[in-house]
């Protein structure tokens, strides 16, 4: 059984290993949404297709969100993590079982897909002939600490986002730190976000940060909504970069963390850096930085929009 195992410790340089490995693939694990209906009638076509070897099920991940751990038989070690729901599945799916170093593919069933393959042309006969492609991308790595001195510890494939608790302007006072240096002593706005290349289409866009290109090692920062800092408000770091935040007037003024698809109301500080195995995903497109703006722009034209209040 090919079980859930212990968060290994980083090294504090972040070195980026080959970008892009043939996918050869003979055993699987599946993960779904089970509260939808597209995504498990996939996932029953990929156990179909994959019934002349073993397959590991997953517990299905629900909007309410459970841990993911391997409950049926299947091989040791497969060789792909197939992932069919939303993104936020998939995060969920990252969060559990990054650390077995085995890749994870996608198949967008929710309403972006930023992440994961498109099901309109994802193929099963395609992925047994080996046509997908494995790209290796950088993860956050973060140690935070709640208002009660607990020990948060994770991994963010998108981003880690600090926010003040009440939704009046500014009310996030914040201490940056990069490399043990002050970068910015107070910071008066509503937040702070800390992003990878491939979370920085996610909500990093919405609070004016830069895109990144997903084949670059590097962490971007953005300051959300402050009349300063000027031009430290967005800042893209290198790959060794290691990025504190103290949390100023934590006990009058709550500070709450965010990381993709988890949530922790009140932290004290938090400091994150690129952990040095990343995550594999797997795609038959390209990921390059001009087809992946394409595709996400077309699939959020498609998005039906929230009418205006």
């Amino acid at each position: 059984m090919f079980v859930q195992g212990e968060i290994a410790e980083s090294s504090l340089r972040y070195e980026r290993k080959d970008s892009v490995a043939a996918l050869k693939v003979s055993h699987v694990a599946i993960v779904v949404d089970g509260s939808n209906e597209r995504a498990v009638d996939a996932a029953h076509a990929a156990r179909d297709a994959f019934s002349d070897s073993p397959v590991a099920t997953i517990d299905t991940f629900s909007s309410s969100g459970t841990r993911g751990r391997f409950v049926r038989g299947g091989p040791e070690k497969p060789d792909l993590i197939l992932v069919f729901g939303g993104d936020r599945t998939l995060l969920k799916a990252v969060q559990g079982l990054w650390q077995h170093q085995v890749p994870f593919m996608g198949v967008a069933y929710g309403r972006v897909g930023a992440l994961s393959n498109d099901p309109e042309t994802f193929s099963l006969a395609a992925l047994r002939r080996g046509a997908y492609r494995v790209h290796s991308f950088p993860l956050l790595r973060f140690q935070a600490t709640d208002l009660r001195d607990g020990v948060i510890e994770g991994v963010a494939v998108n981003d880690i986002v600090l926010r003040g608790e009440t939704q009046i302007p500014g009310s996030a006072h914040l201490r940056i730190w990069v490399n043990g240096e002050r970068f910015i002593d107070e910071l008066m706005g509503d937040g702070f976000l800390i992003a990878t290349p491939l979370g920085s289409t996610a909500y990093n866009i919405n609070a004016g940060g830069p895109v990144l290109d997903p084949a670059l090692s590097v962490i971007g920062t953005t300051v959300i909504t402050a009349a300063a800092p000027g031009m430290r408000k967005r800042i893209v770091h290198a790959p060794t970069a290691r990025i504190a935040v103290e949390v100023l007037r934590s006990e009058t003024q709550r500070v709450n963390l965010s990381f993709d698809s988890e949530a922790y109301a009140g932290v004290k500080n938090i400091e994150a850096w690129l952990e040095q195995k990343g995550v594999r995903l797997a795609f038959r497109r390209k990921m390059e930085l001009l087809p992946h703006l394409e595709r996400l722009e077309r699939r959020l034209a498609k998005t039906p929009q929230a009418p205006s209040p």
